[in-house]
């Protein structure tokens, strides 16, 4: 989770050219953790970074935890985020769905793409908030919208099996491409298998029936070559 915030907080404390920051140094996170502590909301989410990974400091998630908890208590919503999934692994504190539901949803509401599609991911699974797919189909949309390369491919395999949206094998091919053209390399996969699979079925009618029962499951691949 090594974000672009965080090297941007820190860019005037290090030496090294744009894009190639070297690992933080202790008299960095000091300084840091000394603004931290002054409620510096950018500073918090550093020496929660810092404290979950190791960078800097030996690992702690517990410590961490309480970093991103402090920012997120001033809406920051990558914190929120990061103290979402600490919650939901149960790393430095007892596992809470219901309260990392909470967390994504006001992350995504702020407009937080990881969070939308993290939160997608709840409601499709029915973790922490009821099971809804038309729900989790919304997020991953707005999770795509925002970029996140992730959700093209969800958002294509919620149209090829109709998962809170219709069912659709043109628009699974649009999600798909557009991820696989965003470096998805599994949506990539999954376009070339189905070109495969569309050969095969031309030419042999055994596994055609094959593909036909394979997109019956929603097998994304499967259902695009038999569009």
């Amino acid at each position: 989770m090594k974000a672009s915030w965080l090297w941007t907080l820190v860019g005037s404390l290090m030496v090294g050219s744009v894009g190639a920051a070297p690992p933080l140094k202790w008299n960095d996170l000091e300084a840091i953790r000394s603004r931290a502590a002054a409620g510096e909301v950018e500073a918090q989410v550093s020496v929660g970074y810092a404290f979950e990974t190791g960078d800097g400091y030996e690992r702690d998630p517990a410590a961490a935890a309480r970093w991103y908890r402090e920012a997120a208590a001033q809406g920051h919503a990558e914190a929120r985020t990061a103290l979402a999934m600490m919650l939901l692994r149960g790393d430095g504190q007892e596992p809470d769905t219901r309260a990392a539901a909470e967390l994504l949803r006001q992350a995504a509401a702020d407009g937080h793409a990881p969070a939308q599609y993290r939160l997608a991911q709840l409601h499709a699974a029915g973790q922490g908030v009821p099971r809804n797919a038309a729900e989790a189909a919304r997020w991953y949309r707005s999770a795509a919208e925002g970029g996140f390369v992730p959700a093209f491919r969800a958002m294509a395999e919620a149209h090829a099996q109709g998962q809170g949206v219709g069912r659709s094998a043109a628009l699974a091919r649009r999600w798909l491409e557009e991820g696989a053209a965003r470096g998805d390399v599994e949506a990539g996969f999954q376009l070339a298998r189905a070109a495969e699979l569309a050969g095969a079925g031309r030419h042999d009618a055994g596994r055609l029936r094959a593909v036909r029962l394979a997109a019956g499951r929603g097998d994304i691949a499967a259902v695009l070559a038999l569009e």
